[in-house]
């Protein structure tokens, strides 16, 4: 009975899509289409065979059914900001299905790029593959054997999307009641260097990884990376062993089960399509080679997308859009991009530091947020957020109050350029900051770094001068 109303559900959302294109609009029926499935930079080829079995099922099953037959193949896709399917490439009928990471297909969703017709289901004890991102750690480290070990220690993300590695393990922690910033030495977000990711969790100079799956398998099938048996994959636990109130929205989202990769539709596919294509995937079993080539059971229907986009809400990656009614998912690369920065203070370019690390905002934790400089909230985490003063301006913002201080070592800094074209920088701490030694590095007006060494004297003032003349 509720297979048979999950169908019919998901037909009438079929129905109603075409009906929302109104009169004159009706999309033309072609006699191919394509599948873009999202992979890693260097993965092309090998997502490209896990699904081929995939679009030869909906061929033969789906491109049966209309008069001449229909063929379907898949196309890699790369996904722009990370977090959106080309829309361009949607609107030109370029891609008309997409098999999509959890937050892709969100906010595909809530932008009304594309619309969800089934997710992968994959079986319960397949947790690498339930939330669209592998948690490991080495197969030595004794300490952690399970995803509710993961306190006091260090986690280690890819900086490049990681919207869809980091947040997904980010937020299965939550709905047991860990916070993966705040419960954690640190997170070092690396960009675009999966390899070094990887072996610093393998080599002990991290402890924990969160990367997609297809970045790992990527990893692995490149010569000279260590082996599988050097990795200890960590199971989540049952969702009867979560917390029975979530303390915030987003873990009450979480709570709910983030879906696993959507099967999604191009409003633009002809509406008789869809449906044969919805049809066709939920017919696919665990025995077919469409699942066995693809690493999943079956295909259910989309669940109601409101918990998602609820969680993406939290993580300052969906906003309200200016039409009543909509949203709109913001164009970052990541979690770092969605950390909005103090007033009067900017972002780092993480394309010239490689890596950014976070560090926990507690001072129980880790002394090193206070000593780097400055935490900032982001929806459920606090980060010690990667910030300098922006360079247009010289009066910092004021020490603010509550768990997440927006600044926690200094109340004004102020700029001069003596004769030999140093610059000098004069702090006033805060009275709050406890660390008896700091040090940091600042950009200054003009694009200047100025690198010192200063003693904190609570209340009172610390000169730095820099390391070097700038050019």
């Amino acid at each position: 009975m509720a297979a048979r109303m999950a169908a019919r559900a998901l037909a009438l959302l079929v129905l109603a899509c075409a009906l929302s294109l109104g009169e004159g609009e009706a999309p033309v029926l072609k006699s191919h289409y394509r599948i873009g499935a999202v992979h890693a930079a260097d993965n092309s080829e090998q997502v490209v065979h896990r699904y081929n079995e995939t679009a030869r099922f909906l061929t033969r099953v789906a491109g049966s059914l209309f008069d001449p037959p229909i063929t379907f193949s898949i196309v890699p896709v790369i996904t722009p900001g990370a977090i959106m399917v080309d829309k361009q490439s949607v609107e030109e009928g370029l891609l008309d299905f997409a098999l999509v990471p959890p937050f892709i297909g969100a906010c595909n969703a809530v932008e009304g790029v594309m619309t969800p017709m089934a997710v992968v289901h994959s079986g319960p004890d397949d947790n690498l593959v339930r939330i669209g991102t592998t948690i490991f750690t080495s197969a030595s480290n004794r300490d952690i054997d399970t995803v509710r070990d993961i306190r006091n220690k260090r986690i280690a993300s890819v900086h490049h999307a990681s919207v869809s590695d980091f947040l997904p393990a980010a937020s299965l922690l939550a709905s047991m009641g860990i916070h993966a910033t705040q419960d954690n030495e640190k997170v070092t977000l690396y960009w675009d260097k999966t390899a070094d990711l990887v072996e610093s969790v393998l080599r002990g100079e991290n402890d924990v990884g969160f990367l997609g799956t297809d970045f790992l398998q990527s990893y692995l099938s490149k010569d000279g990376a260590i082996p599988i048996t050097g990795f200890k994959f960590l199971d989540a636990g049952s969702a009867s062993e979560r917390p029975a109130q979530p303390a915030t929205p987003a873990e009450a989202a979480i709570g709910e089960g983030i879906p696993e990769y959507f099967f999604m539709a191009a409003n633009s596919a002809h509406w008789k399509v869809q449906k044969a294509v919805a049809d066709a995937l939920l017919r696919i079993g665990a025995s077919d080679d469409a699942a066995i080539d693809g690493g999943y059971q079956s295909f259910r229907p989309a669940p109601d997308l409101f918990h998602v986009t609820r969680l993406l809400e939290q993580f300052n990656l969906s906003k309200h859009s200016l039409t009543p009614g909509a949203s709109a998912c913001a164009n970052v690369w990541d979690i770092s991009e969605s950390v909005s920065c103090p007033e009067k203070w900017r972002p780092k370019s993480p394309l010239s530091l490689g890596k950014i690390d976070f560090f926990s905002s507690s001072p129980f934790k880790s002394p090193s947020c206070t000593e780097k400089g400055i935490s900032t909230c982001s929806g459920l985490y606090c980060l010690c957020s990667p910030c300098l003063p922006d360079p247009s301006t010289r009066l910092l913002a004021e020490g603010g109050e509550g768990t997440c201080a927006k600044m926690g070592t200094c109340g004004s800094m102020a700029t001069q350029q003596a004769e030999e074209r140093r610059y000098v920088a004069e702090f006033r701490y805060m009275e709050s900051m406890q660390a008896p030694n700091c040090s940091w590095t600042l950009e200054l007006q003009g694009g200047k770094v100025l690198s010192g060494k200063g003693i904190n004297h609570p209340g009172k003032h610390a000169s730095a001068h820099p390391a070097s003349t700038p050019a």
